[in-house]
């Protein structure tokens, strides 16, 4: 059993006990106290809409191996956004990620001065993990923020308020988008890569809309066959899943961000000059 308080300005306290048969725990002392130091940096929360539906349908060996390849597929394909946009060599620059049940986290810790150089690679990772997801049949809903966090692998610890955040914003949202916490485009403002992302009236559990920056990844999925619903449709009832009731709006809201990411591709497609009649 692991007990931790964190505070966003302290060193993470940590009590640890042995595992031990139920009812004979006991506290062990550690000769070196371990302190976790905070560290900051962008955080992101993914969760996979439909989970439950999906583990009720497939075998837990046959989903992992779908989320690793993901994994490697995405740092395959951003690499060279990924040297271009920052500095040193690559694998210095790729998220820790986490996977728990059916939450993902990814961390990239980095000094405030590197936000600017950072930032627009993170994203760029970001969409593309949620893509290949997508089109795996796991759709994401996720948020990423920018802030403090505690993170320890062994024992294995993640607490912070920016974790908290962006923990709080996923569950919030009404499609299958990542957006930004309100504390990551106040802390990206001055360099936001606004041609990663879309600001939209996203749906929000109980709230209405909500102008957010959301992470365009439509473009990644563009050349898929289908149309936007179809797609959506697919992904969402893949692996036998089935669409229940609770979900369908989660399907409409994602097709009406997909559409609108599409007309935005097609409004900025060159228009075909009409020829000029020469008059005799």
């Amino acid at each position: 059993r692991v007990s931790v308080e964190a505070r966003q300005s302290e060193i993470l306290p940590l009590t640890c006990h042995r595992a031990e048969p139920l009812g004979a725990l006991r506290p062990f002392t550690m000769k070196t106290r371990i302190e976790i130091l905070p560290k900051y940096g962008l955080v992101a929360s993914l969760d996979i809409l439909g989970y439950k539906q999906l583990i009720r349908t497939q075998s837990t060996q046959r989903i992992v191996p779908i989320i690793q390849e993901s994994f490697i597929d995405t740092v395959k394909k951003t690499s060279e956004g990924w040297k271009q946009l920052a500095r040193g060599p690559f694998r210095d620059y790729v998220p820790k990620y986490l996977i728990f049940s059916d939450s993902i986290l990814l961390t990239s810790q980095l000094p405030q001065n590197e936000l600017r150089q950072r930032a627009p690679v993170f994203i760029l990772f970001c969409q593309q993990l949620m893509a290949n997801l997508f089109a795996q049949g796991l759709p994401l809903r996720g948020a990423v923020s920018v802030g403090q966090y505690y993170l320890s692998e062994r024992p294995p610890i993640f607490a912070g308020l920016s974790i908290v955040e962006a923990h709080e914003l996923a569950n919030s949202l009404e499609l299958a988008a990542c957006a930004l916490t309100l504390t990551a485009e106040k802390a990206l403002q001055p360099w936001l890569p606004k041609p990663l992302l879309e600001y939209y009236a996203v749906p929000i559990k109980a709230n209405g809309n909500q102008n957010l920056y959301l992470l365009d990844y439509f473009y990644l999925l563009k050349a898929q066959v289908g149309g936007c619903r179809q797609k959506v449709i697919d992904s969402f009832s893949a692996h036998n899943k089935g669409i229940p009731n609770d979900v369908i709006r989660k399907v409409n809201n994602t097709v009406e961000f997909f559409e609108h990411c599409e007309n935005k591709i097609d409004a900025a497609k060159p228009k075909a000059s009409c020829p000029v009649r020469q008059i005799d």
